[in-house]
């Protein structure tokens, strides 16, 4: 009489092991390529949805709102102060005066991954030359922005990613470009 076995022999779980660490190794990479990339497209959406929220608040509140963008340095590695942004609200219709501000939510963080960077030139996609700095923009009852603007992405060496932008005041819609 035979009896059955159950169970795996120890070289075939370690034969097993072994393929998963190969498979493991092979892979990271790509996955780190993978998390590298979703965070571009997280910081760039993360930029436009903020921009979007102002503008709407302002038509829903039918009060001034306004999106302060803190980007980077030129010179090196952003400091501990940029890459960040944050929405206000105003206390009348257009024309607050700086005092005159509410913080909704505080100051959020863009990824520690990306830097941002503004573009001195909002009508040319490939300009993200301007460095550090406050982009301040007001959104208006009508959902109209004061100005054109331009939030460049850019990985830790500098080559842009995606660029989040404003190209037209008067209509305040804003675009995410790859």
């Amino acid at each position: 009489m035979r009896r059955s076995q159950r169970g795996f022999a120890l070289i075939e779980m370690l034969v097993v092991v072994a393929l998963i660490g190969i498979v493991a190794y092979i892979a990271m990479p790509y996955y780190k390529v993978y998390l590298r990339s979703a965070s571009y497209r997280s910081a760039a959406r993360d930029i436009a949805s903020a921009m979007r929220v102002a503008r709407s608040e302002a038509v829903t509140q039918n009060l001034e709102h306004r999106l302060q963008i803190d980007v980077g340095r030129v010179d090196g590695p952003a400091d501990a102060g940029a890459d960040r942004f944050l929405i206000s609200r105003g206390s009348r219709a257009r024309g607050t005066p700086d005092d005159g501000w509410e913080e909704r939510g505080g100051w959020r963080k863009a990824s520690v991954m990306v830097d941002l960077r503004a573009g001195a030139d909002p009508a040319d996609p490939n300009d993200c030359s301007k460095g550090s700095g406050i982009i301040d923009l007001r959104f208006y009852p009508d959902g109209t922005v004061d100005q054109p603007a331009a939030v460049c992405i850019l990985n830790r060496y500098g080559d842009r990613k995606f660029r989040t932008q404003i190209r037209f005041p008067t209509t305040g819609q804003v675009e995410v470009i790859r």
